[in-house]
């Protein structure tokens, strides 16, 4: 009590500054994160010191080929199980993290962290045994800890501006459980009552952790709302918009298949995320807000060992979609000269239009097999970017009779007839109007998609 007391009147002093604080990313941003590269849940890819100084250097020489990339965040599983998110892992990471954060901030790159929000233990193996300080958090389950009672909280929060003293500019918060609370709570609070105090407390303390470090970034994932299992439940409200003042971005949910029918395996995640990202509009969360986590390269388990496969469509998209934290995740090192070259030539061309120009939904609803897309537009011209998730041709009017083509999937083409297009079968295209008709601003196409003349049912 005297804890949540000493909290709301630390708060209260802040209120003004906290008003002042714009919550939400400045400019487009580019984070590196090398989930994926590793994977300790659904394969057996370790994280260790090397494979993060490795993926640094795969960074640097991205840096150095023009693609431009911010934050190095550095996923789940850095810690030592008792060292309480302050002592990390000793057989992976013996001397610490200061080589890897010194490395970072040398080259212009700030480093970020991840964190349970408040689950320790999963499956019956702890990520993180309880500290003796603190006392009253921990439930009876021992699989999740309080917000609202004990220390938990405030060691956590001393914990991150330990790690903002260091130089780490980026938090990513995942695994938010707000109905962990003690056997006492439980006893005598209505779950309603319990999750509200566990979301005040948490959101509070963020308030007051950005006060002191207002150029911080936080970003939140699983537990923060929307329905990400599936892609055929309707859209309902599920983000507490309070989280919008403390978070920067929301996540969107991870790549994985939607439950449209289609032939091919990577489209099939494109068209989740596409879905994700609606859902999460229609909650409320402003486009450049939603984190749709859709880049995922690498050869483990949780990227479905893809390697490089559609990379080029699914970045493309990671970037049309709108939101200004862009996320790259897992094997970099797996993208060439050429690729980086690409790459960074996709980004002079959606990143300016992120920051300043207009990006709107448009077309049918997502994963609804209807044709839908993005357009991104200034004064001057306009990017469609284009998805026809059926199996039948589907047409849209652009509006405009100067389209041109700048990237498509390989195979037919889509069919430019004046200011309409035509989409075939589960077809990606990128199309520029205005200034942006220009064959300095083609794209090549995707290799690993390859769309068909004509479909007949079987």
């Amino acid at each position: 009590m005297i804890r949540r007391l000493a909290l709301f009147v630390a708060l209260a002093a802040g209120m003004s500054s906290v008003a002042q604080i714009a919550v939400g990313p400045s400019r487009p941003t580019v984070v590196y994160n090398n989930w994926s590269a590793y994977d300790e849940l659904s394969d057996t890819v370790p994280q260790t010191e090397q494979l993060c100084m490795r993926m640094l250097d795969e960074v640097i020489r991205l840096r150095k080929a023009g693609v431009q990339i911010d934050y190095y965040l550095i996923d789940a599983f850095w810690f030592d199980v008792s060292g309480g998110y302050r002592t990390w892992h000793r057989q992976h990471w013996p001397e610490g993290p200061d080589e890897w954060i010194k490395k970072c901030l040398d080259n212009g790159i700030v480093p970020g962290l991840w964190f349970s929000t408040n689950l320790i233990s999963s499956g019956g193996n702890p990520m993180l045994n309880p500290l003796s300080e603190w006392g009253t958090s921990v439930t009876p389950g021992h699989s999740t800890v309080s917000l609202f009672e004990g220390a938990y909280l405030s060691h956590l929060m001393e914990t991150l501006q330990m790690y903002a003293d260091k130089g780490v500019g980026l938090f990513k918060f995942d695994f938010a459980y707000f109905d962990a609370a003690s056997r006492s709570a439980l006893s005598c609070m209505l779950p309603e009552e319990i999750v509200e105090a566990n979301k005040t407390s948490f959101i509070n303390a963020l308030k007051l952790f950005r006060v002191k470090n207002p150029e911080i970034l936080l970003i939140g994932y699983n537990g923060f709302g929307g329905d990400l299992e599936d892609t055929v439940h309707p859209f309902r409200k599920t983000v507490d918009s309070r989280w919008l003042e403390v978070f920067d971005t929301l996540y969107s949910g991870d790549p994985r298949l939607s439950d449209v029918p289609m032939m091919n395996f990577w489209r099939s995640q494109d068209v989740y995320s596409d879905r994700m990202v609606r859902e999460f509009a229609f909650n409320g969360v402003p486009l450049h807000r939603i984190d749709n986590c859709s880049f995922m390269i690498g050869t483990t388990g949780t990227c479905y060992r893809r390697g490089t496969a559609a990379w080029r469509s699914s970045v493309i998209l990671n970037m049309a979609r709108g939101g200004w934290l862009n996320v790259y995740h897992g094997n970099i090192d797996l993208l060439d000269d050429a690729d980086a070259a690409w790459l960074a030539k996709a980004q002079k061309l959606y990143l300016p239009l992120q920051e300043y120009g207009r990006t709107s939904l448009i077309g049918g609803v997502y994963g609804d097999v209807e044709l839908y897309g993005y357009k991104s537009a200034v004064a001057d011209g306009c990017l469609f970017t284009l998805i026809n998730p059926t199996q039948t041709a589907k047409t849209i009017d652009l509006g405009s009779f100067d389209a041109r083509v700048l990237f498509r999937d390989s195979g037919a083409s889509p069919t430019v007839e004046g200011s309409k297009i035509t989409l075939r079968s589960e077809q990606m295209v990128v199309i520029g109007t205005g200034r942006f008709a220009d064959i300095e601003f083609d794209l090549g196409k995707e290799s690993d998609i390859r769309i068909p003349v004509s479909v007949t049912p079987i």
